[in-house]
């Protein structure tokens, strides 16, 4: 009759008591035959089929033994899965999203990657927008509410489709008009108020989680150094660990905490707009949230799948599918407000030289354009922005620095997924009796998965991108009888269908892994603490994954001798993820370091403020007498804030 065991120790110690006195069959450390008993490490796996097998040994569920492990290290890790970014347009998007997050902690940290030099790269380009601005004289205090309101947009609708239009010219409103300055400084401020913050139950879990580990950490090097159950259990922590800097990563960036946030906040109807010979508001066009190539467009689906990919869905963790549909949508508006920098500076200079006598200073100058009739603009030639922008550019359009941000952040995804589950490895192969067995396998396997869930959609995006870019040289090919791009379904290529069901089925593929692997390494975890691994052909590196019949079990070493062999690698696995985990909280941290700073006026000296401010009360006599009341208001606001600003720095 089988004796029940329910954990490792209990099992170990059974086999030992099965096995009895006999010389036979003994290995030393490297698995090799000895008869010497104090050589003797453990015995051959034959031998322990033979006395230990589940004839004789059988696994039971002890909730005593499964509860502490289950709390103490994987139920940290699984609660700390609710912080991970989703913020999809749907519950069953946000489960896909869990799924390939937790599947593939490269997809993640490259998404993340993305994300933050995205918006490190858009913020050097506003700052250099400002300082052009600042040397052509452009009235700064409507300009910089611009440039604040796109910059916000451009970098928290990383996880939206944005698309660039000029097909009904709202777009060139939008960078003519002084009246719609108020509609960039409120999306920017209904962006910001759509942030995900830091809240009481993320520090809770992440203390938690990081606690558990650290405890962990310190129990497998000190008291209990050597003992096997707590040097796996560690490496069963280690793979997880990469959740902290990840979802540091996040808040730090910065996401949406609303689905559909941006689209909301674009067709938000109280953001109207102002144009030219229209006496209603505006709800402008220039800017959307949409996918593909338009609404009119009638882009096939393979399996029910549309094959702009993830490129069209909500959520964080696919905005590296959007790099080049959104650098290019960044690159129109950088292009269109250095435009508008030198059209607001020619128009700034005809209108001073012929409504106004000549100025003493520079600070009379600027705030003469807050008082100057919003009509004047009119008068200056159109913003050239009739080129229509496409959505999706050819990869020869693609710019170098596009291309070097992705191999960035390549290789820390690559850093992220081994540097974690690469020291899980090490730790599960290097511990007695070493070699690939089903703990090392199954860490090796969630890696060697995960790789390849982040390659595959990788090539999706790719693919993807190649088949819409073929659907726009179609469209723009064969114009309608009207002269527009034709939107009427095409017939295609034999080649560009290949492209189609390519996108999709690497797409397909790519998730289900993804799927599949997010459940393996929760199982994996689970069959540990439950014992199921705790077998001759678990514990003797298994026929099949390692040794063949050569391998062999340990039994008979203390935890000293252990630790001598083993305590290395376990030290080395702790101290590789660590360094991992820190290396990636400081490129997150630093890459987003330091923010735009857009000063309105910059004043020098006690008279430059003195003048301001006589300047500023006849400026609101002459708005007072020219304008309503509410206009009056707005301008006196506007400038006084301007005052409090040159107070500040110490000029009274």
């Amino acid at each position: 009759m089988a004796v029940v065991v329910s954990n490792a120790t209990q099992w170990s110690a059974q086999c030992i008591r099965n096995y009895g006195n006999r010389t036979s069959d003994l290995v030393d450390r490297f698995g090799q035959p000895t008869t010497n008993r104090s050589d003797a490490w453990g015995i051959t796996l034959e031998a322990c089929y033979e006395y230990c097998g589940p004839e004789k040994l059988s696994q039971a569920f002890s909730l005593a033994t499964f509860a502490p492990a289950f709390t103490n290290f994987l139920l940290p890790w699984l609660a700390l899965t609710a912080q991970l970014p989703y913020e999809t347009s749907e519950w069953y998007m946000d489960l896909l999203s869990l799924a390939l997050a937790l599947g593939s902690p490269a997809l993640s940290t490259f998404s993340l990657s993305v994300t933050i030099l995205n918006r490190h790269w858009i913020r050097r380009q506003f700052q250099e927008l400002h300082r052009e601005a600042e040397a052509g004289g452009v009235s700064l205090q409507g300009h910089v509410r611009k440039l604040l309101g796109a910059q916000i947009l451009l970098q928290e609708g990383q996880q939206a489709p944005l698309r660039i239009s000029t097909a009904d010219g709202s777009l060139n409103e939008l960078f003519l008009q002084e009246e719609n300055i108020q509609w960039w400084y409120h999306i920017g401020k209904d962006l910001i108020k759509a942030r995900r913050g830091v809240t009481s139950s993320l520090v809770a879990q992440i203390v938690v989680a990081a606690i558990a580990w650290l405890f962990t950490i310190i129990i497998s090097l000190g008291p209990d150094l050597g003992d096997i159950e707590t040097a796996l259990q560690l490496a069963s922590g280690s793979v997880l660990v990469w959740m902290i800097p990840v979802i540091c990563g996040w808040i730090v960036v910065g996401t949406q905490r609303y689905k559909n946030s941006v689209r909301e906040t674009l067709e938000e109807t109280a953001h109207s707009t102002t144009r030219t010979n229209w006496e209603r508001p505006y709800v402008q066009r220039g800017i959307v949230m949409r996918t593909g190539l338009g609404e009119p467009a009638e882009i096939p689906r393979k399996l029910g799948i549309d094959i702009t990919g993830d490129e069209g869905r909500q959520g964080p963790v696919w905005n590296f599918s959007r790099a080049f549909t959104w650098s290019q949508a960044s690159l129109a508006l950088i292009d269109g407000f250095r435009k508008s920098v030198d059209h607001q500076t020619t128009c700034q200079k005809s209108r001073v030289h012929r409504e106004t006598p000549k100025m003493d200073s520079e600070i009379e100058m600027q705030v003469l354009s807050y008082t100057t009739a919003p009509s004047t603009t009119r008068e200056c030639s159109p913003l050239p922005f009739e080129i229509p922008v496409n959505a999706y550019p050819r990869f020869s359009e693609i710019r170098s620095d596009v291309w070097w941000r992705l191999v960035i952040a390549a290789l820390f995804a690559v850093l992220m997924q081994w540097g974690t589950t690469g020291a899980a490895v090490m730790i599960a192969y290097l511990t007695p009796a070493a070699g690939l067995g089903c703990r090392s396998g199954s860490y090796t396997i969630y890696g060697v998965t995960g790789t390849t869930v982040w390659v595959l959609h990788c090539i999706s995006a790719l693919l993807s991108h190649t088949a819409m870019t073929m659907y726009q040289d179609i469209q723009h090919e064969s114009p309608d009888d009207c002269g527009e791009p034709n939107f009427s379904r095409p017939r295609l290529s034999l080649c560009h269908t290949m492209v189609c069901w390519l996108t999709v089925l690497t797409d397909i593929l790519g998730k289900f892994l993804a799927v599949i692997n997010a459940l393996w390494i929760v199982t994996s975890n689970l069959l540990e603490y439950i014992g199921v691994y705790s077998t001759c052909w678990c514990e003797g590196e298994g026929d099949l994954l390692a040794l063949g019949s050569s391998g062999w079990v340990l039994l008979f070493k203390s935890a000293s001798d252990i630790a001598d062999v083993a305590g290395g690698s376990w030290q080395g696995g702790i101290a590789m993820s660590l360094l991992v985990c820190f290396v990636s909280l400081v490129f997150f941290v630093l890459s987003l370091a330091g923010k735009a700073r857009f000063p309105c006026l910059r004043l020098d000296g006690k008279k430059q403020a003195h003048h301001l401010c006589n300047t500023l009360l006849l400026s609101i006599q002459r708005a007072q007498s020219s304008s309503s009341d509410a206009d009056a208001c707005l301008i006196r606001t506007s400038l006084m804030r301007d005052q409090e600003y040159g107070a500040g720095r110490g000029m009274r």
